[in-house]
């Protein structure tokens, strides 16, 4: 991998962080993800007609474009609702870790993919960080039970997790029928109609958000896209096995700028948690080539 792949890498896994980051702290999570995905839509909306202009996309393609739409509606929603009451030192690794952890296992039930010994090492690794990421600072047994009952942060990150592995399988196949760069603006399309709707007897607060944060509005619409656009390029230019492990670094990065930027509890369990996470996916990732 060159340097500037390597750059490419660590900036979109520091672009995904930061726009994660702004949403947690914004405060107002619907309201910034529907800001997100209105903005991703503008992006990629030219880039996707002119795709659409040159390509002859069969009907189980838009049945493809359409469930991808409706899925990443839920993923944004749900993500949405985990920072509205989770911590994203917590809420972020366990959301990315659950989807790169249960995507091989869907491949195995879903695609009749295999898995070798070394990437079932990489899953289990990827689990222990997960557990990792539950140890409260105090140890006590009255703590333990407290801290383990489901919490509502806790459940929508489950969940979204498991909507990152299920767009991810089907978008797996969906782009063998849909040009890729036309088939990711549903990614974006979806959502925000979903979200347009919700928010449709609040266009004064959306405007009152904008007009009182317009520059992490503002920075979020673009990181986001961002994120996407350099990760892209980063492929082109270096194989994907190096740079899908790499791109877990964001799982550390995220974990840290919650603790240090917000200033949320448990860094230590959080930050080894994370820590243990990026390894297993590394491992995964790494074990997935083929020579």
């Amino acid at each position: 991998m060159t340097v500037l792949a390597l750059l490419l890498v660590l900036g979109a896994a520091l672009a995904h962080a930061t726009w994660n980051l702004l949403l947690k702290r914004s405060g107002r999570p619907l309201i910034y993800t529907w800001n997100i995905c209105v903005a991703g839509t503008i992006a990629t909306l030219p880039v996707a007609l002119y795709e659409l202009a040159g390509a002859t996309i069969p009907l189980v393609g838009w049945g493809f474009f359409l469930g991808t739409a409706i899925i990443h509606a839920f993923y944004f929603i749900l993500l949405a609702q985990a920072y509205e009451h989770g911590d994203m030192s917590l809420v972020y690794p366990l959301a990315r870790g659950m989807g790169v952890a249960l995507t091989p296992i869907g491949a195995v039930l879903i695609l009749g993919e295999y898995i070798s010994l070394p990437q079932g090492l990489g899953i289990a690794g990827i689990v222990v960080g997960l557990l990792i990421l539950q140890i409260p600072p105090d140890l006590s047994r009255q703590t333990l039970a407290a801290h383990f009952r489901p919490a509502a942060g806790l459940i929508f990150a489950v969940v979204t997790g498991m909507t990152i592995a299920t767009y991810t399988l089907w978008d797996k196949v969906g782009v063998s029928h849909v040009p890729p760069l036309l088939y990711v603006t549903g990614a974006f399309l979806g959502p925000a109609i979903a979200m347009s709707w919700m928010l449709r007897r609040r266009v004064g607060t959306l405007l009152a958000v904008w007009r009182a944060h317009p520059v992490t509005m503002g920075a979020g619409a673009i990181l986001s896209p961002l994120a996407y656009s350099l990760a892209l390029v980063a492929l082109s230019i270096a194989q994907a096995s190096e740079v899908a492990p790499l791109r877990e670094v964001g799982v550390v990065i995220g974990t840290v700028l919650g603790i240090v930027v917000l200033r949320e509890a448990s860094p230590v369990p959080r930050i080894g948690g994370a820590i243990v996470i990026a390894l297993g996916a590394i491992l995964l990732a790494y074990s997935s080539v083929t020579v």
